[in-house]
């Protein structure tokens, strides 16, 4: 059976890298050569991969992005032997953004906010932390 990406979690992050991408597919395996490769067109950039044994996923740390010279949409494609790679598109966007208001300043755990800012999409998968 070929292995197949089915998903990227989240679909988006920022261009300095560092968004942790959660790939979900068929068939992945601990090979100790997983790999994955983000890139568009020339531009390509192969960054290790982290099996996931608790839900079948591969993890990667996704690289800085020069959005300006490259784009701000990638193509993230996995390999378990570092040759063979998936060809099924699916798509990273890195996203410069920064959050300018949130409304309410404070509240209690579990409460709605509203967060106000440059370069925010509207996706499903968006999680905010609050730390004191």
């Amino acid at each position: 059976e070929d292995v197949s990406v089915t998903s990227l979690q989240p679909t988006f992050g920022l261009p300095s890298g560092g968004t942790l991408v959660r790939v979900q597919g068929r068939p992945f395996w601990e090979t100790g050569e997983i790999k994955a490769k983000v890139g568009m067109g020339a531009t390509q950039v192969v960054v290790p991969g982290l099996y996931d044994e608790r839900d079948g996923s591969i993890q990667v740390d996704m690289p800085p992005w020069n959005v300006e010279a490259d784009g701000d949409d990638t193509i993230v494609e996995v390999s378990l032997n570092g040759v063979n790679w998936t060809n099924w598109c699916h798509h990273f966007r890195y996203s410069p953004w920064a959050t300018l208001a949130v409304e309410p300043a404070n509240g209690l755990p579990g409460a709605q906010v509203k967060l106000t800012g440059t370069g925010l999409r509207e996706a499903a998968d968006i999680k905010v932390e609050f730390s004191a």
